[in-house]
């Protein structure tokens, strides 16, 4: 087996979401985890897993009766999976000696999985780590989501504070991430005025590079709050660049 290879086809086919059938990414997750017994491996094949379910949850929304039951089994099926194979990289490794990205990872499955609890305490481990600025701002973004989600909006304010500290040497794909993850916890929060502005910033930063994925999950927040005043007229008025 070419390892790189295969490596590089379930990325892609993750993002292109292939995820079903013998040549899906599911597939060649799996037998790349056949072929090595590495946790790096067994997390990857739980992250394919989590992808999968999104995937599937999404199918589950449309079509008809029984369509929609069948894509529902998968994605609790899928998302089953994803929280067994990262439990059994937990544990063979240990919490500490995890990589970020591993915590990462676990995190976002635990809280797939209604563990809202669980997945801030793995992203605090991370969050404890030497880590890229990039990886740190985006750990607060989903921290502070979280927070919000376990109502301690305190907690929550205090992530969103910490992430936009470091914003300024962060890529414009972080930027824009972060921006829309602040947005959407203002937004949920009620906060609609102050949202809009992180919807816009993110979009500004969105156009300015060329981040065509990024301005399609803009836009209906935006579509939403259309007729909602800000006086923001830049967007490097609220996240100002390096230069």
């Amino acid at each position: 087996m070419n390892i790189e290879y295969v490596k590089g086809e379930i990325y892609k086919k993750t993002w292109t979401e292939e995820f079903w059938g013998h040549n899906g990414a599911i597939h060649l997750a799996r037998e790349l985890y056949y072929e090595l017994h590495t946790p790096e491996a067994l997390m990857g094949l739980a992250s394919t897993y989590y992808a999968a379910a999104g995937n599937a949850g999404a199918k589950a929304k449309s079509g008809n009766p029984a369509s929609r039951f069948y894509w529902f089994i998968v994605a609790l099926v899928c998302s089953i999976r994803a929280l067994f194979s990262s439990s059994k990289v937990e544990g063979q490794v240990g919490l500490s000696n995890m990589t970020a990205d591993q915590l990462d990872v676990r995190a976002s499955i635990l809280e797939r999985v209604s563990l809202r609890g669980a997945a801030v305490s793995r992203i605090n481990t991370a969050l404890l780590k030497k880590l890229p600025i990039d990886t740190e701002v985006l750990l607060y973004a989903k921290k502070g989501i979280l927070m919000h989600k376990l109502k301690n909006e305190a907690g929550a304010e205090v992530c969103f504070r910490n992430g936009h500290m470091l914003t300024r040497d962060v890529k414009p794909t972080t930027l824009v991430r972060f921006a829309k993850s602040r947005a959407i916890w203002r937004l949920e929060s009620g906060d609609r005025s102050k949202a809009k502005m992180d919807f816009l910033a993110a979009k500004g930063i969105a156009t300015e590079h060329g981040l065509k994925d990024q301005l399609e999950k803009i836009e209906p927040y935006l579509e939403e709050l259309k007729d909602v005043d800000t006086n923001v007229v830049r967007w490097d008025y609220v996240f100002p660049l390096k230069n």
